[in-house]
């Protein structure tokens, strides 16, 4: 909890999790990683006495305009305690709590909606740097009804949500003023507006608060105050796509004022959600109150369907690795090995290590799996910068790509400066994500742009490839019982990577075809086994692949597991080729062996 001199202004900073409030002569910023709260002093104060707070990433500045609309931006200078003087005649009354964002499309400030002189509106509002001033920019699709809206986070980075919020159907206030729980999606590339659902059934004493969207699990947190008998009750929500529902997150607040409002934002530093709450007090000062709740957040449907899609784990388990990001099932797991680790496995760190082989992970130095803080658009450049900063074979090169063709290979439809605004915030979210990795940093060196790793960092491909130059099959037997699936980046799929994967897993499978043939007459019906899952990881229709399991299973005795695995691959090649598989077991075997 903290208590600041009469607010006017507030922003959350998602990249660095810190909390800005703007009084009038001074700035308080509260750091939620360091725990610490820093007062400037303003030297010079700001020239509104109430307005929108935000910051601009691209150039690292804050930014304040009149709350009310019209009026050019004021910017912060950190080292005088500044405030940049403007020209305040152009400031009208007309869009009052309107909803504020930057686009990472052209990195210019937004505004939707808002309330002025009776009336909600439902204009969208860009600030032109040149002409310093507000211009209209038409929407198409569906109407959004005039209101004071709540907006989301920018997702992909060209989508954003709006909804919720107070407003008029007509506009008017004077014939109705109500709380709207309706959403939008509102498309930055053509401004094109498309309603894609109604978040919960509102009461009348009820409203909604701003939205954090989830790109991974497609969900929309929400916040629903209630205002019942003098009491606020703040409840966080989440809205699923997919099912069409709201479940509760979390315990209810209860505040014993009419005027507790509250806020939800996300960081990337923390993968946290952060719910704040506002109460402006009779001496005008304004306290804050600061909740998280770690991500992600889990409904009953879908714990039910992660264990039913993976029906082997022990369930207690998977929900510590659920809920709480440990790698306890990675542990345990490894303590049932019988093996003593080769040479090979003494780099397998439980912490600072890329994974590509099978599902993308990424782990930070605490064993944190951090592939989670990755938007759409930042897992698709990490992938772009890291195939270019690693050699395998013929196939990658480390040499770096240029600022040219990483622009044109992730937003290939955009004028240069979008472009180049759009590397710079994507380069700069991806340093923020890698805050907590050792041994990996972003750098551009020779005109190029790579990642580079440290010598001791792990990155499975890698591990994979020196044991193909190593050529021990003892080496590839124990580096299986570590990577179950060998096919590169499984989850992932662009249009400029299909042939880098495809081009990858051949060199794969052909390298592991070759040890084993090379190994062929020393290897055990349990290795030989490991191998087989290995090539039908990379290509679940080779026969080579489905020959080797079966063949481990008969020998083994294994008569279930025999016809087991081979109904498996029939069931799977009539799925994905519409044919019946012809060959028999037995002449699979024969064939091979």
């Amino acid at each position: 909890i903290i208590e600041v001199p009469k607010s006017i202004g507030f922003y959350f900073d998602p990249y660095e999790t810190i909390f800005y409030s703007l009084s009038e002569n001074h700035l308080t910023r509260y750091s939620f990683i360091e725990k610490e709260i820093k007062i400037d002093a303003l030297s010079q104060k700001n020239p509104f006495e109430k307005g929108d707070l935000y910051k601009d990433h691209y150039n690292n500045e804050l930014l304040f305009t009149w709350s009310g609309g019209g009026a050019e931006i004021s910017k912060y200078d950190f080292e005088s305690t500044r405030w940049s003087q403007i020209d305040n005649k152009k400031r009208s009354d007309q869009y009052f709590n309107a909803g504020v964002f930057l686009n990472p499309l052209d990195s210019n400030l937004y505004k939707f909606g808002g309330y002025g002189h009776y009336t909600f509106k439902n204009d969208l509002q860009r600030f032109n740097k040149k002409t310093n001033s507000w211009e209209i920019i038409p929407l198409t699709g569906d109407t959004i009804t005039p209101r004071k809206p709540m907006l989301s986070n920018i997702v992909a980075d060209s989508l954003i949500f709006i909804g919720g919020g107070k407003g008029s159907r007509s506009g008017d206030q004077s014939v109705e003023s109500r709380s709207f729980s309706d959403l939008y999606v509102m498309n930055l590339k053509n401004f094109h507006t498309k309603k894609v659902g109604d978040l919960i059934d509102l009461e009348i004493n009820q409203h909604l608060e701003n939205f954090y969207y989830d790109e991974h699990f497609n969900e929309l947190y929400f916040l629903l105050v209630s205002k019942i008998d003098s009491v606020s009750i703040l409840q966080m929500y989440k809205y699923n796509f997919e099912r069409d529902s709201s479940y509760e997150v979390g315990n209810e607040l209860k505040f014993p004022t009419t005027n507790r409002a509250g806020n939800i934002y996300y960081s990337f530093d923390t993968n946290k959600i952060y719910f704040i709450t506002v109460n402006t007090m009779r001496n005008q000062n304004v306290e804050f109150e600061f909740y998280n709740i770690q991500l992600p957040v889990l409904s009953d449907f879908q714990m039910d369907a992660f264990i039913k899609k993976r029906s082997g784990f022990n369930y207690n388990i998977y929900l510590i690795v659920a809920f709480f990001g440990s790698i306890m099932f990675l542990v345990l797991k490894r303590k049932r090995k019988k093996y003593q680790p080769s040479s090979i496995l003494n780099n397998y760190h439980s912490s600072n290590k890329i994974l590509v082989l099978g599902e993308f992970k990424l782990y930070d130095r605490s064993s944190k799996n951090i592939a989670p803080n990755f938007s759409t658009k930042t897992l698709e450049a990490f992938i772009l910068l890291l195939i270019n900063s690693i050699r395998i074979d013929k196939y990658l090169s480390d040499e770096g790509i240029s600022s040219t063709e990483f622009a044109n290979t992730l937003w290939p439809d955009y004028d240069k400066d979008s472009q180049k605004n759009n590397r710079n915030v994507t380069i700069n979210k991806l340093r923020h994500i890698l805050n907590d990795v050792e041994g990996l940093n972003i750098i551009y060196q020779n005109s190029r742009w790579k990642i580079k790793i440290v010598n001791n960092f792990f990155v499975d491909i890698l591990k994979l490839d020196s044991v193909f130059v190593q050529a021990e099959v003892e080496n590839l037997l124990n580096f299986l019982d570590q990577n179950t699936i060998c096919e590169f980046c499984k989850n992932v799929s662009y249009p400029w990577l299909d042939i880098v994967k495809i081009n990858l897993n051949h060199y794969l499978y052909d390298n592991i075809v070759k040890l084993y043939e090379d190994n062929r007459s020393k290897l055990s019906s349990k290795s030989i086994m490991k191998i087989g899952k290995s090539l039908l990881s990379i290509d679940e229709l080779s026969e080579f692949g489905i020959t080797l399991v079966i063949f481990a299973q008969k020998e083994s005795g294994n008569e279930n597991g025999f016809h087991k695995e081979f109904t498996l691959f029939q069931k799977s090649f009539e799925e994905i080729t519409g044919e019946n598989f012809k060959k028999t077991p037995d002449e699979l075997i024969k064939l091979y062996f």
